[in-house]
């Protein structure tokens, strides 16, 4: 009687198991210590979106914590610009207006748009509103500009982390075949900024039933493209299982 058949891996196959149970425990990892992370800048955006206007002693009271409202005057403004240059040649420039303001002995630039730089003048006055030092809106001349409060940013870029190492996580939990291939890639790209608008919205709760709309409608193509790379992994493995069948 003949030696009974036992299929075996390949040895080249144990390096790659080896990386993906590596990535699969550094994603899990990462995303066990992001949460607090994303905990805690979520607790100050709560905190700035319920924020009150500052009383006029609130640097002995509040700590901070409300919004402040004073007078800035434009110093001087300046339209920076960006240029690219495709591979035909072709050469696309983009302009972004600042203006520059003079707010509690201190000047900063903020990007405007071009309406509020076009009527904004040197010695101007601005009405702002800032939050924790940094300016949240600006009224001048007619035109107000809105801005992320620095808590917003921050849980929008430890979101954005998470999101990423959730990717890698899911990736390599499903193997070589859909992690390393290109459409998954793409696709979970393509799905980064519509699902942190809907996550962001759902922690937050101040979007409006189109911006819900509009965020899912551009999670499709993301949606799609990774529907692809599942479909074509689960040939890839269906052809390996008939293979040594």
């Amino acid at each position: 009687m003949g030696k009974p058949h036992r299929p075996h891996t390949p040895r080249r196959a144990w390096p790659a198991m080896a990386l993906r149970a590596l990535l699969l425990a550094a994603a899990v990892c990462g995303l066990v210590h992001c949460v607090p992370w994303v905990q805690e800048s979520y607790r100050n955006s709560v905190t700035y979106r319920h924020a009150a206007p500052c009383p006029p002693d609130h640097r002995t009271r509040t700590a901070g914590n409300c919004i402040e409202q004073a007078t800035a005057r434009v110093v001087d403004k300046d339209i920076d610009e960006s240029c690219t240059t495709d591979s035909n040649g072709v050469r696309s420039c983009t302009e972004t207006y600042e203006l520059r303001l003079a707010l509690a002995g201190r000047e900063t630039w903020h990007e405007v748009e071009w309406p509020t730089y076009r009527d904004a003048h040197p010695g101007d006055s601005a009405e702002v509103r800032s939050w924790h030092g940094a300016v949240v809106r600006m009224a001048l001349n007619g035109h107000t500009e809105t801005y992320f409060a620095p808590a917003e940013k921050s849980l929008f870029w430890r979101l954005a982390g998470a999101w990423g190492l959730l990717g890698v996580a899911v990736g390599a939990a499903a193997g070589p075949r859909l992690l390393l291939r290109p459409p998954y890639m793409i696709g979970w790209l393509l799905l980064t900024l519509p699902v942190l608008a809907l996550v962001g919205d759902a922690l937050l709760g101040y979007a409006s039933p189109l911006e819900w709309a509009v965020d899912s409608a551009l999670a499709v193509p993301g949606l799609c493209v990774l529907a692809v790379a599942v479909r074509r992994r689960r040939r890839a493995a269906d052809w390996g299982a008939s293979r040594f069948s």
